[in-house]
């Protein structure tokens, strides 16, 4: 479910592998522009997890910390 950080807004969107039974993740940041209109940018998550729950957990942690600067390789252009 997504939800609001710092303006920003942040869905993860786990997957899991047919072939592990493993859980991956990607958030998907998103910040609405002066016209109304979502710029998002997703980051991959590269961990695997053994439930969709962890994954979730895990994707929305990473992406408050890329808001809050934590990962400079991983950038914000909006």
């Amino acid at each position: 479910m997504p939800f609001q950080y710092k303006n920003y807004r942040l869905e993860s969107k786990p997957n899991k592998s047919p072939d592990t039974k493993k859980w991956s993740a990607t958030i998907e940041i998103s910040k609405l522009d002066k016209n109304g209109t979502y710029n998002s940018l997703p980051f991959h998550i590269k961990t695997t997890f053994n439930t969709k729950e962890e994954a979730d957990a895990r994707a929305y942690t990473f992406g408050k910390e890329i808001i809050d600067g934590l990962h400079p390789d991983c950038l914000l252009p909006f």
